[in-house]
């Protein structure tokens, strides 16, 4: 049986947590499941893993940090649901 590993949030992108309050507790616990780069397209695509399902603007305010932080076109961030 294959286990996917996951790597917190908080982990490997730091550039999201910092004085954004709502950001922060959005993304406290949530785990990264898949990095996609596309270097062509200078995006990246994620899956994440949420206790609870996360608010718009925190997807949002996340994929532009990391854009910027990574100097990317495009962040696209899948949010999932951790399984009870």
């Amino acid at each position: 049986m294959e286990t996917k590993q996951t790597v917190p949030f908080k982990e490997m992108f730091p550039c999201c947590f910092g004085t954004n309050a709502v950001l922060q507790a959005g993304l406290e616990t949530a785990l990264v499941r898949s990095a996609d780069l596309d270097r062509e397209t200078a995006s990246m695509h994620l899956e994440v893993e949420f206790r609870e399902a996360p608010a718009p603007v925190v997807l949002s305010t996340a994929e532009e940090r990391i854009a910027e932080q990574y100097h990317l076109a495009r962040v696209d961030i899948r949010p999932l649901l951790a399984s009870a």
